[in-house]
């Protein structure tokens, strides 16, 4: 465990052993405040725990935070089942240890991160109160989001990532091949939770290498009107996919606005 600092803003660190191996858990602020909602924040592949940290500060302002890695990152370990079932019954198991019933809690899930929160909401739905999806894609891989990761992989060739994006986003980054996109939309079925999904813009004028525009098509919104718990906003139009850093505090706004914290 140990203490650091963003500015004015306290983080407490901690690893955390969970259901098969332990998992980074920052809480931003380090101090629970009264009447402040939790969420328990899970971050898009290749996140790094002190990068995240800063990138969720905004959203201190609606929340107190429980910012997780995802396994095989950062100081978390690794586990043997890579799917979504296997990486949620970490964050099950994080959850019915170290935060106390009955409290309800928010899941905010970024990218990738929105898919393990939605198969967490079907393990713990009496845990889980709303969902929030910020830019996550239902069918993976997206080729522009699979060619950041794989020039990513070629500079560190860690053999866990590479597991990761063959087994869970359907391509390998180390001869380029990729197969027919898995859907990920039956992790809607069924849902007992409140679901709101952020996109960001497909026209994002500040595309980079990194920085993808939104991954999610007009076509990818609207077949989610399909499932009668999810809630499409509007695009943030001056961000791409990487909303928290594209532009966090239109994020923000556009989540006050709906859920009226």
């Amino acid at each position: 465990m140990a203490d650091g600092c963003n500015g004015t803003l306290q983080i407490a660190q901690y690893l955390l052993p969970c259901h098969s191996t332990s998992v980074g858990v920052s809480r931003v602020p380090a101090k629970p405040r009264e009447g402040r909602p939790v969420a328990l924040f899970l971050p898009g592949i290749r996140s790094l725990m002190n990068a995240t940290c800063l990138r969720v500060t905004p959203l201190t302002t609606l929340f107190d935070l429980l910012v997780c890695e995802l396994p095989g990152h950062g100081i978390s370990g690794d586990v043997e089942d890579v799917s979504l079932e296997g990486f949620a019954c970490e964050y099950a198991a994080l959850i019915d240890r170290y935060v106390p019933n009955p409290r309800r809690l928010w899941i905010i899930g970024e990218s990738f991160g929105g898919l393990l929160g939605l198969v967490l909401a079907r393990l713990r739905p009496e845990r889980v109160a709303t969902l929030l999806l910020l830019e996550t894609p239902f069918l993976l891989t997206q080729p522009a989001i699979a060619a950041v990761l794989s020039r990513f992989w070629q500079g560190d060739r860690l053999p866990y990532h590479r597991r990761i994006y063959r087994e869970l986003f359907g391509f390998d980054p180390q001869d380029g091949s990729v197969r027919a996109p898995t859907d990920f939309h039956w992790t809607l079925e069924g849902l007992l939770a409140d679901c709101v999904i952020l996109p960001g813009s497909e026209v994002f004028a500040a595309v980079s290498e990194d920085r993808p525009p939104s991954q999610q098509t007009d076509a990818d919104l609207a077949a989610l009107g399909a499932f009668p718990r999810v809630h499409v906003l509007p695009r943030i139009e001056n961000a791409g996919h990487c909303l928290l850093l594209d532009d966090p505090w239109a994020c923000v706004a556009a989540l006050n606005r709906h859920l009226r914290i």
